[in-house]
């Protein structure tokens, strides 16, 4: 769903540790502008298409969602991506 707004050009979604739910939704997307200039109208394109609990609560840019040779996503890469991002440690290359 994430993939049918105008701005993003690739996504994926993962799940995260969360204390309270288990996990938390995450994305990680491509976008052609800025995150923040996307994620208002994201979110409100997002509510209007998905149920509360199925709605990403951390979104994270960056430049090209990383795929294996044969198209599939790389979930791994994509939850160490998130969590770099919330620890302030490196990102994976």
């Amino acid at each position: 769903m994430i993939k049918t707004h105008p701005a993003v050009t690739d996504a994926l979604v993962v799940g995260i540790p969360d204390e309270r739910f288990g996990q938390r939704v995450t994305a990680v997307v491509a976008t052609r502008a800025t995150l923040d200039e996307v994620v208002p109208d994201l979110d409100e394109y997002l509510k209007e298409r998905l149920a509360g609990y199925k709605r990403p609560r951390v979104i994270v840019r960056v430049e090209e969602v990383r795929r294996g040779p044969n198209g599939k996503p790389d979930y791994k890469w994509a939850r160490q991506v998130v969590l770099a991002s919330q620890t302030g440690v490196g990102a994976p290359t």
